[in-house]
């Protein structure tokens, strides 16, 4: 097992699952960690054991796209992390950057499904006076004018910004 193989570094490497499978039997004797090797197959990059039987094929988006860079005279190596019945996942990563391939990246980040790029409005409100908008589900009206005067609920309510100056009396 070569520990390097299992570092998923930024753009060098990434982690796939394989399709069209090969044998069962084949995919079962490979435990996390087995070296595989890559094979050109026209347009397909197949995942193939050292001792040259079919794992599986990596998926034609990601595939496509290592070709190319393949072809442009990068190098990659694989290896399992994990295999079972349900399926085989593999870490591909790049060993060597053409000097021709420098402004493309192998492995381009995704960004998180469940990134929120916003924040709530009932999170961003803050306690004016006794009446706090923490938690409350109800929308205030809210309206500032060009005074730093807030009006809430129609009332007027005027915000104090202490200075430096008044904390050091």
């Amino acid at each position: 097992m070569v520990p390097h193989h299992f570092i998923e570094e930024t753009g060098k490497a990434g982690v796939t699952r394989l399709i069209n499978l090969g044998e069962q039997e084949v995919r079962i004797r490979l435990g996390a960690g087995a070296v595989v090797d890559l094979r050109i197959d026209g347009d397909k990059l197949m995942i193939d054991s050292l001792a040259g039987e079919q794992i599986g094929q990596v998926e034609q988006r990601l595939a496509t796209r290592l070709l190319e860079l393949v072809k442009g005279g990068n190098r990659y190596e694989g290896s399992i992390t994990s295999s079972g019945e349900d399926g085989v996942a593999v870490i591909l990563q790049e060993v060597y950057q053409d000097p021709s391939q420098t402004d493309k990246v192998s492995f381009p980040s995704k960004p998180a499904d469940d990134f929120r790029p916003y924040v709530r409005e009932s999170i961003k409100k803050y306690e004016l006076g006794a009446k706090t908008a923490w938690g409350d589900d109800e929308e205030e009206e809210e309206d500032t004018n060009s005074e730093g005067v807030t009006i809430v609920d129609g009332q007027r309510e005027a915000l104090h910004v202490r200075d430096e100056d008044e904390d050091n009396t």
